[in-house]
């Protein structure tokens, strides 16, 4: 159960990072930070739930 508890924040960090980098908003470069952050935060996640399985 531990493994999954940071699965929802990862994919609620890249959505939101996803929406602030579309339209005329300032602070671009913080929603692709954003958005790096959670890609790695969601494969950290993947790679725990494998190790757990396996």
């Amino acid at each position: 159960m531990r493994p999954f508890t940071g699965l929802p924040f990862a994919m609620a960090g890249l959505v939101v990072g996803i929406v602030g980098c579309t339209g005329q908003r300032r602070g671009r470069g913080l929603a692709v930070t954003g958005i790096i952050l959670s890609a790695i935060a969601l494969a950290l996640e993947f790679i725990m739930i494998v190790n757990q399985v396996g």
